[in-house]
């Protein structure tokens, strides 16, 4: 048994009784009941105008959240075009939202550390002739004894480097994966014994080779491949931004969905090193190291900019200028120019222009087109030289631009 105080709806009268434990879901249930017979009033029709306007008035207190707009046909068009604008502002702000995704990083190369035998000395024969063959710029017969080395010791990264470098020496531009390939060799043994600092440089030197090779073809493949054997965070950082900037080369959109998976890869593995040691056991010192890839964010942003999403562009573009972009410095700036103009940031653009053609000194197709935008940003300001502008627009022309381009 339990003693329970109930109140009524008023909440004027208690009334106190003892209820059994058995019989308190029927209880509460009349009680229930009872409530909402007593508070749900039956709606009474108006029989007379007054009645009419004492109900309208009541019902205008309870809708004072919502707008009524009441025109006539003459007046629709306006109502139409206030909805139409609402309907946009709510679809630019849904397009200029990013993507939520989740990343999905896969594991750093880490083979397992190997101590091999030592190179028989018939082998070292045969690195003593390739050495002397290299001197003679005979560089394919070089290649072939660092071959015979290889089948007796496939270990010995002195030979798996000379014939790395020998082979690059006499290859044809369609064998310049194969030498990437060959020099990655040295990477997979230099880690598994130990050589951190030896494996990246010769995995740069890899990387380096594979951006001379023809477009298309095989090398995605050869990127993909050297990617897999990045050891630390900031290598595989560097290795998925260079990925992205391969499928983004053409900017057509049917690439657009993987480059930016590419640079947002670059951008989480950036963040993975930032504070933690690399492979050498030496803090990261790049931009890495400020836990974004700024190189991958300034894309990202021109990608954004192309899927006419100015503030998430902003968003990316600001972020990568907080760091020294090197050669993608000028478009980087072009591109966050371009942006605030679309936010109607007039000002903004033309700082961000003139920021531009002062970071690059070089005349080039790039700097060209700021000269023609900023002309054209500072003819629609207010308060502007025309001298200056007809200044840019002249630039532009000389430096070939043309006005088919956007």
């Amino acid at each position: 048994m339990e003693e329970r105080m109930l109140e009524d709806v008023s909440g004027d009268t208690k009334v106190e009784e003892i209820v059994d434990t058995t019989t308190q879901a029927a209880t509460i249930e009349t009680a229930t009941a009872t409530t909402l017979d007593e508070t749900i009033e039956p709606i009474q029709l108006a029989e007379t105008d007054t009645d009419i306007e004492t109900q309208m008035d009541s019902s205008s207190e309870e809708l004072e959240t919502e707008e009524i707009i009441v025109v006539d046909e003459k007046g629709q068009d306006d109502v139409d075009e206030r909805i139409s604008e609402s309907e946009q502002v709510v679809k630019d702000s849904l397009e200029e939202e990013e993507e939520v995704e989740e990343v999905v990083l896969p594991a750093l190369y880490a083979p397992t550390p190997t101590e091999y035998g030592e190179v028989p000395a018939a082998s070292m024969s045969y690195m003593k002739m390739a050495d002397a063959y290299m001197k003679k710029d005979n560089y394919k017969s070089a290649a072939k004894q660092f071959l015979k080395v290889l089948k007796k010791a496939p270990h010995h990264i002195p030979a798996i480097l000379g014939y790395a470098s020998s082979f690059e020496r006499y290859a044809s531009n369609k064998q310049l994966g194969e030498v990437a390939i060959a020099y990655s060799n040295v990477t997979q043994y230099a880690i598994a014994q130990e050589n951190p600092r030896f494996a990246q440089a010769v995995l740069n030197r890899a990387l380096s080779v594979s951006k001379d090779m023809m477009e298309g073809g095989t090398r995605m493949d050869v990127l993909q491949h050297l990617a897999s054997l990045s050891f630390t965070n900031e290598i595989a950082s560097d290795m998925y931004y260079e990925i992205g900037s391969e499928l983004w080369k053409e900017k057509k959109s049917a690439t657009a969905v993987d480059a930016k998976k590419s640079f947002k890869m670059a951008n989480a593995f950036a963040f993975a090193a930032k504070d933690t040691e690399d492979g050498s056991g030496s803090e990261s010192e790049s931009e890495s190291g400020s836990g974004f890839h700024a190189q991958s964010l300034a894309i990202l942003g021109e990608i954004a900019l192309s899927e006419n999403k100015p503030k998430l562009a902003l968003s990316h573009l600001e972020k990568a200028l907080t760091v020294d972009l090197g050669d993608l410095s000028v478009d980087a700036l072009y591109n966050s120019a371009r942006a605030k103009e679309a936010v109607n940031d007039l000002n903004g653009a033309i700082e961000m222009y003139k920021r531009a053609l002062s970071s690059n000194l070089t005349p080039t197709a790039a700097t060209a087109n700021v000269h023609y935008h900023l002309a054209m940003a500072m003819q629609s300001a207010p308060d502007m030289e025309s001298a200056e502008i007809e200044q840019h627009m002249e630039l532009a022309l000389n430096m070939g631009f043309e006005l088919t381009v956007s």
